[in-house]
C-alpha cells in the first residue's frame, strides 16, 4: 500500500515535465517561452500574442520622422523581446481568444510583466483602448526617447 502512494505521487511531481507547459489556472499557460517575433511567444505547442501591445514584425524596416537611413525596426524589436525572456517559466494568463488564432495574453515572468517592458523600453506602441497603463507607458517612452524612439525621433 505504501509503495502505491509513493509511485502514485511521484507520477503527480513528474506529469508537468511528461506533459510540457501547465495550465496554471483557467488557461493561463507556464513554461519556458521562444521568441517567434516581437508581438509573439510559443509555449510548448502553443502560440501566445502578446496582449495591449504591437510591435514591428520581423523584417519591417522604419523611416525616422525626420529623414535619416531607415533602421531594422522589426529585427531590433525582436531582438529586444528575445532579451526579456528569462530562461526560466512564464506564465501567460490569456486576455481574449479568436477563434482558431493564438490567445492574446499578458505574460509575466518572476521579474517582470513582459508587455508592459516591451512598451516601457520603447520597443512596442500600446494599442489604443487596450490598457490604459501601457498608452501611459508609450508616453513615457516616447518622452524618454527609449528603444525605438530613440531612432525615429532622432534629429538629422
Amino acid at each position: 500500500m505504501r509503495h502505491r502512494a509513493i509511485l502514485g505521487a511521484a507520477a503527480v511531481a513528474l506529469l508537468p515535465i511528461l506533459l510540457g507547459p501547465s495550465a496554471a489556472a483557467d488557461g493561463d499557460l507556464t513554461g519556458r517561452a521562444t521568441v517567434i517575433d516581437a508581438n509573439t511567444l510559443r509555449i510548448g505547442r502553443s502560440e501566445i500574442t502578446l496582449w495591449g501591445i504591437r510591435a514591428p514584425r520581423p523584417g519591417r524596416v522604419c523611416t525616422p520622422f525626420r529623414g535619416g537611413a531607415p533602421i531594422p525596426c522589426g529585427d531590433m524589436a525582436t531582438a529586444a523581446l528575445k532579451n526579456l525572456i528569462p530562461s526560466e517559466s512564464i506564465t501567460c494568463v490569456p486576455r481574449e481568444t479568436r477563434g482558431t488564432s493564438a490567445p492574446r495574453a499578458v505574460c509575466r515572468s518572476d521579474r517582470l510583466e513582459i508587455n508592459r517592458a516591451m512598451v516601457e523600453s520603447g520597443w512596442a506602441r500600446a494599442v489604443s483602448g487596450e490598457g490604459f497603463e501601457y498608452a501611459k507607458a508609450e508616453r513615457r517612452a516616447v518622452r524618454q526617447r527609449a528603444g525605438l524612439w530613440r531612432h525615429l525621433l532622432a534629429k538629422r
